[in-house]
């Protein structure tokens, strides 16, 4: 007997999109699901396609299932910003 190893798919927009929309030809897991409704926000495809998209993904983040990555980035960025500031202004008094 001959033992097949499936390897996952990398998540790419077709996969993104035939997961979404339940046309993939496997089995998503949840967290495949997650992935893709996550790739689909991030690079803004959600926003692009049928209104359906883009209502599913804004109600997965108020959900808190996807974050919105570039939003906690960029205030991530600010917060060390902030400090590098502050550590200046002590320094310099």
């Amino acid at each position: 007997m001959k033992t097949i190893i499936i390897e996952p798919k990398k998540m790419d927009s077709y996969t993104a999109v035939s997961i979404a929309e339940g046309f993939c030809d496997f089995e998503p897991t949840e967290e495949q699901c997650i992935e893709a409704w996550q790739y689909l926000h991030d690079t803004g495809m959600a926003y692009s396609l049928q209104g359906w998209f883009g209502r599913t993904a804004q109600a997965l983040l108020e959900d808190g299932v996807i974050t919105n990555k570039n939003v906690e980035a960029e205030i991530k960025r600010r917060k060390n910003a902030e400090k590098d500031s502050r550590l200046v202004k002590t320094i310099t008094k």
